[in-house]
């Protein structure tokens, strides 16, 4: 982070008895800066007044520092929205820039700005519209409406109040009267094609915008806007809305394969069971849009199989591919007959075909009787390492359940390919976890010359069992001076994993108490932690850690996995808490990890309220959704704050809020409709996270 600076100390000095900074020649100016950086160089939340100070100085390092504080203050700095909104108006485009960066990161507190921002749209410097767009996403609140009535005076920008709605996603979905309205002008094929890229971005929530949608595809000839028109018409459409599918069903003979792809993925969704849309995608596994194809696939129902099967078994090497890719994405299929015949695959003449149907074996939930056997069969066979290293993948997917397949494995630890080396020791150390003959293997590959062997070795013996203990203490105690950053970390993590047994790498763990490595001091830290008896001198130091990532240039990277390594010893790390409650004081990005710690030490769900409230911090959404998920049914109080954050305009954060709920556990009726309104979302990866999770809830 750049520097930070208040005048707390200094405010009535610079007012009284001080020239203002911005008066000054630049070198005079350079003591100013260097005493106001000092006086708040800790990460709590400077006084507010100050921050207004420094925001008018026309001293651009000043200005600078004041808005790096308050973007990292989140909501906090609410109050100083107005003299930010009044900096977009500035004659500086970088200073305007800095101010819009800055409302972004504020987030909702921000939506006093939003009329201001959506003025920017209309600029004439290309960086206010770039960070306009950028920032309304993020404010969110108001800010449909407000680019509705920009729609409502038209003029010369259309196309960007156009594409900022289109950023919005599912929020936008206040703007769609007014896009509707537009719709009936004479627009530029530019600004139609973006006026319907709106409504697909919506998605479920446009589906009152179907009845215009329909009447244009009757009538409309140009092919970018047809295709736009299907996207649109597929993105809002819903089981439970039942349309007249005729001229949808028409665009299947359709000359453009977008737009027979379109038309096949709305007709799924309106009816799962379709033969004709299933015929349709897999006619396409061979052409450019395959990937879009087996996609779209993801809606079609069990029937579907037959119809997949006879792909996989085509003539035709790109149609096998696609159809093993489609059921990669398609958790509908009838498990019993696809599984066979994607173990088949594995023998198939095609390199690519084998690929992905390894790659389909190590994804898929398997029993491992059923594709150890073919698994092996394959390996045996397999002449390309490029294949050989995905079944190596998928054999360590099923752990000792594959451990036939170990005298096969075991060869190929000691190839040249350093590639294969890797994948084979991953692979030994999952299927022989207690195998002498693995043991040994590991014990010899932390010598070999290639550093990701290493890392992958070490990394393995944290597996080590109470015999074999001993042993891999000692050598990897040896590795934590090894030449590689990852493996000296790899050393250690393994080293705290075998716990009490690896005392003999007390010592050495000890020495790295001043390594420069910060990362590295953690993982010697934690793993003192877990081998002492008391884990006392382990948490001390992770605490010293916590200290030392607070000191200029405040490290966060650091000091998050410091938290999280506390978090992870529980009760254990008890004697940390007071270095950690002072830090929920502090700005977002050091208030998250912090509280997520001390839920996990204490168990207390006080602290689960820190998380829900950076739900709406836009620089701490995403971790604080990780760190909810990561506690699980003990946080079942941010349910319904989670819900609120899978309307977010980041499809990101709709994600990763669907994955919370999930790993807490959706157990309530609510949460399940909203999973399955999600099933829809425009987004795939977000509709595949609404499905694991709804396969848990209530259906």
């Amino acid at each position: 982070m750049t520097r930070m600076l208040t005048v707390v100390i200094f405010a009535g000095l610079f007012h009284a008895v001080a020239p203002r900074v911005d008066e000054l020649p630049t070198d005079a100016r350079r003591p100013h800066r260097k005493a106001a950086a000092a006086a708040t160089s800790d990460l709590g939340i400077p006084p507010l007044g100050s921050l207004r100070d420094l925001l008018v100085s026309t001293d651009a390092a000043t200005q600078k520092t004041a808005l790096d504080v308050i973007a990292e203050m989140g909501p906090d700095a609410a109050p100083v929205v107005p003299l930010l909104t009044e900096m977009l108006q500035d004659s500086s485009a970088e200073t305007r820039s800095r101010a819009l960066q800055t409302l972004a990161r504020i987030g909702r507190a921000a939506a006093p700005a939003v009329p201001a921002i959506v003025g920017l749209l209309k600029s004439e410097t290309d960086s206010d519209v770039h960070w306009s767009k950028l920032a309304l996403p993020m404010i969110g609140s108001g800010a449909a409406i407000q680019l509705s009535v920009a729609l409502g005076k038209r003029g010369d920008h259309l196309d960007r109040v156009l594409a900022a709605l289109r950023e919005l996603g599912p929020q936008a979905a206040p703007a769609l009267d007014a896009i509707l309205e537009i719709l009936d002008e004479d627009l530029s094929e530019e600004n139609h094609v973006l006026a319907l890229s709106v409504i697909a971005s919506i998605g479920p929530a446009a589906r009152r915008a179907r009845a215009e949608l329909f009447r244009e595809l009757s009538t409309e000839k140009r092919h970018n806007v047809r295709t736009s028109i299907l996207k649109a018409i597929a993105n809002s459409t819903v089981p439970d809305d039942l349309p007249d599918s005729a001229p949808i069903r028409a665009i299947l003979k359709s000359d453009s394969l977008e737009s027979r792809i379109l038309a096949a993925q709305a007709l799924l969704r309106i009816d799962m069971d379709d033969r004709s849309a299933v015929a349709t995608l897999i006619n396409e596994f061979r052409s450019q849009f395959r990937d879009a194809a087996t996609d779209s696939f993801e809606y079609a129902s069990p029937a579907a199989t037959t119809q997949l099967l006879d792909a996989m078994n085509a003539p035709d090497a790109r149609e096998r591919q696609a159809s093993i890719l489609a059921v990669i994405g398609w958790q509908n299929g009838d498990t019993e007959r696809i599984v066979p015949a994607i173990l088949s695959r594995l023998s198939d003449p095609d390199i690519e075909v084998r690929y992905q149907a390894a790659y389909a074996v190590g994804t898929l939930h398997i029993a491992a009787a059923a594709c150890v056997p073919q698994l092996i069969t394959a390996l045996e066979h397999e002449p390309e390492d490029y294949v050989s290293e995905r079944i190596l993948y998928a054999l360590e997917k099923n752990g000792t359940a594959a451990a036939s397949a170990l005298p096969l494995v075991l060869p190929l630890c000691t190839v040249n390919e350093r590639r294969m080396r890797t994948y084979a020791i991953g692979a030994a150390a999952s299927l022989g976890a207690d195998s002498p003959e693995v043991f040994a293997i590991l014990l010899r590959a932390l010598d070999d010359p290639d550093a990701d062997v290493r890392s992958t070795a070490a990394f393995n013996l944290r597996r080590s069992t109470s015999s074999q203990a001993g042993n891999a203490a000692e050598k990897l105690s040896k590795m934590l001076t090894d030449k590689d950053g990852h493996a000296r970390w790899c050393a250690a993590t393994a080293l705290g994993c075998i716990g009490p047994a690896a005392r003999v790498a007390l010592p050495a763990l000890g020495g790295l108490g001043s390594h420069r490595d910060g990362r590295l001091r953690i993982a010697a830290a934690l793993a003192i932690a877990r081998i002492c008896d008391d884990g006392k001198s382990g948490v001390e130091e992770l605490t010293n850690e916590l200290e030392i990532a607070k000191l200029p240039p405040h490290n966060a990277g650091d000091f998050s996995i410091t938290c999280a390594a506390l978090g992870s010893l529980g009760r254990a790390a008890t004697t940390a808490v007071p270095a950690l409650t002072p830090l929920l004081r502090c700005r977002w990005r050091w208030r998250i990890p912090a509280a997520n710690a001390l839920a996990r030490i204490t168990g207390d769900p006080i602290y689960i309220s820190h998380l829900v409230n950076g739900l709406a911090v836009p620089d701490v959404a995403i971790t604080a959704s990780q760190a909810l998920a990561d506690l699980g049914p003990t946080a079942h109080a941010a349910i319904p704050a989670l819900l609120a954050e899978t309307q977010s305009a980041d499809s990101a954060v709709r994600k990763l809020a669907i994955n919370a709920i999930w790993k807490i556990g959706a157990r309530d009726k609510a949460a399940a409709a909203r999973l399955r309104e999600l099933w829809y979302d425009p987004i795939r990866d977000v509709r595949r996270s609404a499905r694991s999770a709804l396969s848990e809830a209530p259906q």
